[in-house]
Order: C-alpha cells, then structure tokens, then sequence
C-alpha cells in the first residue's frame, strides 16, 4: 500500500508552484478544514487572479460528475477552483 503525508503549504508557497509549472494543464489539490472552506476558496480566487492576472472561475462538482463535465467544457475562464465533492459516490 502507499501512502503520502500530507503537507501543509502557505498561499505563498502554492503560488511559487503554479508558477513553476510549464503552460497548461496544471491540476492541484488542497484539503481545507469545513469551517475554512468557504473562506478559503474566496481566497484562493482571489489571490490566484492577481497573481495570475485573470479571472479565476469557481464551479461545484455537487450536481454529479456529468454536470461538472459540462460546466468545465463551457467555462470561459483559463483557470478554474473544483468544488463541493464530498457528495460524490465511489464511481463518480
């Protein structure tokens, strides 16, 4: 079996590695406590379209994995902040 620590990076430090990355596809994930979340992400678009000098889209993934497809495959920004998947089942 393998496991992975997880590690705690400042925004500071999650910005010097979205800007390390080569143009393109550049997937993250990040865990947040519940209580943080909402401020979090609010954050997270926030900081990440001063940095990155675009608008930075939110979509939630609470609707299914259908619906998410759909909503990415007709976003118009560049960059977008996947939300609310703790309500997905294990084939989604």
């Amino acid at each position: 079996m393998i496991t992975a620590e997880i590690k705690s990076v400042s925004i500071d430090e999650l910005l010097q590695r979205v800007g390390a990355q080569p143009e393109g596809n550049i997937w993250l994930a990040a865990i947040v406590s519940p209580l943080d979340f909402d401020k979090a992400i609010e954050e997270l678009r926030e900081t990440l379209s001063i940095f990155l000098e675009c608008e930075i889209g939110v979509i939630s993934a609470s609707n299914g994995v259908g619906d998410l497809v759909d909503r990415i495959s007709r976003a118009s920004q560049s960059y977008l902040l996947l939300r609310d998947f703790e309500l997905w089942l294990q084939e989604e």
